[in-house]
């Protein structure tokens, strides 16, 4: 589990590698003292034997380094971890190895707990791997000292050894799993109730209360605003500072469920202990709290206040102002959210086409050039032959239509790949990853955009393009990248001017086109 939860749920780590680390000190003591006792026993290797507390007090220093560094890089982490694994694998074989124990002897235990530990931090298949580390370690030192007059009993006892340590790693790492799907529905649960309820604790304080308009008004707009924060249902429940009991008295959203005597107790002493001493002094108050509900039956306390109030509208009144609060600045953060998602997209896409602009398409290669199946994608580099007549001809509105049509076709032939115009009239086309097509087929399928004429105002429109691919090169700069195919592109331009079909060069191919220099005036020489 630590494995996965290197920076999460620190205070149980920490007490998992408090407990490690003792036991690996105590183990160290222990070795230590046989070793000082067997110093002048002819029988013991005590040089393998020393390498065990050696390995012992390493992989502590590991566990400190990782436990006591919550900022540190994941990855780094999830190595230290690997590191104590195995040293302790190491320290557990030493013994072994170096004390020939007899078969009944207690030290055979020790085999449990490299199997145990990489069942807490890695769930079966830490356990299985640890298991197998051992069990390859000390059978091959068994069958390197294996005699045929000594028979197979030595290997059978190793077995027995081994065999118990491998049951009790995959009962634990069975265990150990279900731990850790617990774990992360749990953190994903506690992590959900704390957002809302730190935003609502910050929210229901925050502003100047509104003040005037009907109070039933007010109730409904602070209910809304605990849905906005997404709830399935919100409730507004009154308390009397004189009864001390608790009324639900309005409920917006699914089915109400029903409350339990524990949840009216714990809002009530909530609400008690934001009550003002000044406020009980001078007679009756009324305590509004607020519940959110979800549809699991879980419920979470958001938010309560109170306030000195004649009657039970004048606590609405209260509350509601400060709720609803909540309800506009809600609007307004997913207002900020919208504003940045759309600056984002600005950033990095073409406002003609919708398709990405230059350091859109950059970002995008960028990040396929770290996926292990960069080098199976290809890129293809898209001229529009003749668009310059089309902009003389029938003005720059229609050729700013053509190309978003062009730009729309390129996107459906490669709804897995990536699409972007460079400026002009090109565009960049990168395949997804694995295309069930080569270098020709790829051309091909981008050429078929152009089989058929655009609608625009104008009227139906002729349009052909000239087209470079190649592969993919992860270790090349992107303008690397479309440089490539723009040359392919070039070599595609030319054979089509002398009527004769692209050489392959570099994965370029392009499909020939049915035009005439009539059609297609970049077609004449």
């Amino acid at each position: 589990m630590t494995g996965r939860f290197v920076c999460q749920q620190r205070p149980p780590l920490l007490a998992l590698e408090h407990a490690l680390r003792g036991l690996r000190w105590s183990a160290t003591v222990l070795v230590v003292a046989w070793l000082i006792d067997s110093a002048a026993s002819p029988q013991a290797d005590l040089a393998v034997v020393a390498v065990a507390p050696a390995a012992l007090v390493l992989a502590n220093v590991s566990s400190l380094v990782s436990a006591h560094r919550p900022d540190a890089d994941p990855r780094l982490v999830g190595r230290l971890i690997r590191a104590q694994i195995c040293l302790d694998v190491v320290a557990v074989v030493v013994s072994i190895l170096g004390m020939r124990p007899e078969p009944s002897s207690p030290l055979w235990a020790a085999l449990a707990f490299p199997v145990l530990e990489g069942a807490v931090r890695f769930q079966f298949s830490g356990a299985v791997l640890t298991w197998a580390a051992l069990a390859l370690a000390l059978f091959s030192d068994r069958i390197a000292r294996w005699a045929p007059r000594a028979g197979y009993e030595p290997l059978i006892e190793l077995a027995a050894h081994l065999g118990t340590a491998f049951a009790l790693g995959v009962v634990a790492g069975y265990l150990a799993e279900k731990l850790v799907a617990e774990m992360y529905l749990v953190a994903a649960q506690r992590a959900s109730a704390e957002g809302r309820a730190r935003l609502l604790a910050v929210l229901a304080v925050a502003g100047e209360r509104l003040s005037g308009g009907d109070a039933h008004r007010l109730a409904s707009v602070g209910l809304e605003a605990v849905m906005e924060l997404g709830f399935d249902a919100a409730e507004l429940v009154v308390f009397s500072g004189d009864r001390g009991c608790g009324e639900v008295v309005s409920h917006l959203g699914a089915a109400p469920a029903p409350l339990r005597e524990p949840d009216l107790v714990e809002l009530a002493s909530a609400c008690a202990a934001l009550t003002p001493r000044s406020v009980v002094r001078h007679g009756s108050t009324r305590q509004v709290g607020v519940l959110g509900h979800r549809l699991d039956k879980t419920m979470v306390i958001t938010a309560c206040a109170d306030t000195p109030a004649a009657d039970r509208d004048e606590a609405f009144a209260a509350v509601a102002g400060s709720l609803a609060t909540a309800l506009a600045t809600a609007a307004r953060e997913r207002a900020v959210r919208a504003n940045e998602r759309r600056l984002r997209h600005e950033a990095t896409h073409d406002p003609l086409t919708g398709r990405l602009n230059r350091a859109g398409l950059m970002g995008v290669a960028r990040s396929v050039s770290v996926q292990p199946d960069a080098r199976t994608r290809l890129v293809a580099f898209v001229d529009l032959d003749g668009f310059k007549a089309v902009n003389d001809t029938h003005g720059h509105d229609v050729g700013d239509g053509l190309l978003n049509a062009v730009g729309q076709r390129l996107s459906r032939v490669v709804p897995d790949g990536a699409v972007g115009r460079l400026g002009g009239d090109e565009f960049v086309v990168l395949s997804g990853a694995n295309p069930p097509l080569d270098a020709p087929g790829f051309s091909a399928l981008i050429g078929g955009v152009f089989d058929a004429p655009v609608p625009t105002p104008a009227g139906l429109i002729d349009v052909a393009g000239s087209i470079g691919v190649c592969d993919f090169d992860p270790t090349l700069d992107p303008g690397a990248q479309w440089s490539r195919a723009d040359e392919a592109m070039y070599l595609d331009k030319a054979a089509r001017r002398l009527g004769r079909a692209a050489p392959p060069d570099r994965g370029a191919a392009s499909p020939k086109r049915d035009r005439s220099p009539a059609q297609d005036p970049s077609l004449n020489p």
